[in-house]
C-alpha cells in the first residue's frame, strides 16, 4: 500500500491545515464526476486513495496510530541484516527455541511459541544491535 502522506503529496511533518488543503485540492482534481467518461475508472481509484488518506490523516487519533505503525515498520525494515527461513534455523530441543548465528558471534533466539500466527518475525541478536527477519512459513 502506498504511503498516505505520499498519496496526498505532503510531508509527515505537515500541519493538519496543510493536509486538509492537499486533500481538498486532490479531491477536486480527481473526483470522477468532474472528468470525462473514459477517465472515470482510473479517477475513481485515485479518488478512493485520496479519501482513505484523508480519513486517517484528517483524524488526529487515527493519524497518531498510523504514524506509530509507519515508524515501527520503517524501523524494523531499516535494521534487518538478513532474511532467514525458519526451516534453516537450528532447533534447540532443551530450550525449545530456534537459533541462528550472528556475524558478531552471538545468537538470534526465537522462542517456539512466538511462531504461531505471523508470516514473519523480527528477531534481535542477543549480543549486538542487528536484527533478522525470520520467515515462519515456507512458501
Amino acid at each position: 500500500m502506498k504511503d498516505l502522506y505520499e498519496t496526498l503529496g505532503v510531508s509527515p511533518e505537515a500541519h493538519s491545515r496543510a493536509i486538509r488543503k492537499a486533500y481538498q485540492r486532490l479531491a477536486f482534481q480527481c473526483h470522477p464526476d468532474r472528468l470525462p467518461a473514459d477517465a472515470k475508472a482510473e479517477s475513481r481509484c485515485q479518488f478512493q486513495e485520496v479519501e482513505e488518506a484523508w480519513r486517517i490523516l484528517g483524524d488526529p487519533e487515527a493519524r497518531r496510530k498510523y504514524d506509530s505503525q509507519r515508524a515501527e515498520k520503517s524501523k524494523r525494515r531499516a535494521f534487518v541484516a538478513e532474511v532467514v527461513r525458519l526451516s534453516s534455523m537450528k532447533y534447540e530441543d532443551e530450550e525449545r527455541c530456534y537459533t541462528w548465528s550472528c556475524r558478531c558471534g552471538d545468537l538470534y533466539v526465537l522462542e517456539r511459541d512466538e511462531t504461531e500466527n505471523d508470516k514473519s518475525e523480527i528477531v534481535s541478536c542477543s549480543g549486538c544491535s542487528l536484527n533478522i527477519e525470520v520467515l515462519l512459513k515456507d512458501e
